[in-house]
């Protein structure tokens, strides 16, 4: 009987997530640096979770879904705006 555990089994989502956050770190990390520095502000300036919801557009983009993210971890109420557009535009 082997002492090593045997390797996880393949997962071709989660290899495609791995090989995509390899490619693009540094551009997700200043990102999130980014979200994270505007929350300080905003917190700095007085924004609290309780004060109601937080509005966020361009939420389905990468900084936006972040700044979601981010905010209702720290116990904020998050609305996103979006922009419906004709579907013959």
């Amino acid at each position: 009987m082997s002492d090593t555990a045997p390797p996880p089994p393949k997962d071709p989502i989660l290899d495609e997530v791995r090989r995509f956050y390899e490619e693009h770190h540094e551009g997700i990390e200043a990102s999130r640096r980014s979200v994270g520095l505007a929350i300080d502000r905003l917190e700095k300036a007085g924004l609290t979770p309780d004060a109601g919801a937080v509005a966020v557009t361009g939420a389905t983009g990468g900084v936006g879904s972040l700044a979601v993210d981010m905010l209702a971890r720290r116990g904020y109420e998050v609305v996103t705006a979006n922009e419906e557009y004709p579907e013959n535009a």
